[in-house]
């Protein structure tokens, strides 16, 4: 006899998949440029005398870290997305979260290795890779059970 167990789950359509990999990408690069301009705000008290300058700050470090977001969604995200079943230990928010922190402060640092920085700000800079990664993984694998399955028929009910 076979159980409802037994049987291959069902997957999500491609483009559902996708879409909730973008979705969780889209949420790591907002929370990150939220606390860059949190803490832009907090640290620059004299913000507001040059404001076409931080305008032009904000916009630019938006842009280079949605390159950047970009390339990790095309390299990591989408194919986990795509290729990794749902039932996989890597999709629990307790190690997914955790992993996103490490890549995402890892990537800070080979991009930093290639750059003049100051190293005092190092685990600043960390923080503002691990920030994203955590987040993007959290909200990942928290949602990942509503973008992996089907949506659910509706039910008809006979008038």
């Amino acid at each position: 006899m076979t159980t409802a167990s037994d049987l291959p789950a069902a997957k999500a359509s491609l483009p559902r998949r996708i879409w909730g990999s973008v979705l969780s990408i889209f949420v790591g690069w907002l929370t990150l440029n939220l606390v860059l301009i949190v803490v832009s705000i907090a640290v620059n008290a004299e913000w507001k005398s040059a404001l076409g300058d931080w305008l032009q700050t904000a916009l630019a470090e938006m842009l280079i870290s949605g390159m950047v977001t970009g390339i990790v969604w095309l390299v990591a995200l989408l194919p986990l997305y795509v290729f990794v079943p749902l039932r996989f230990w890597l999709w629990r928010w307790y190690v997914c979260t955790p992993c996103g922190a490490l890549a995402g402060a890892g990537i800070m640092l080979w991009y930093l290795h290639f750059r003049t920085w100051v190293w005092d700000d190092l685990l600043v800079a960390v923080a503002l890779g691990a920030i994203p990664g955590g987040v993007t993984c959290l909200f990942g694998s928290l949602t990942a059970g509503r973008f992996h399955q089907p949506p659910a028929r509706p039910v008809r009910l006979r008038s």
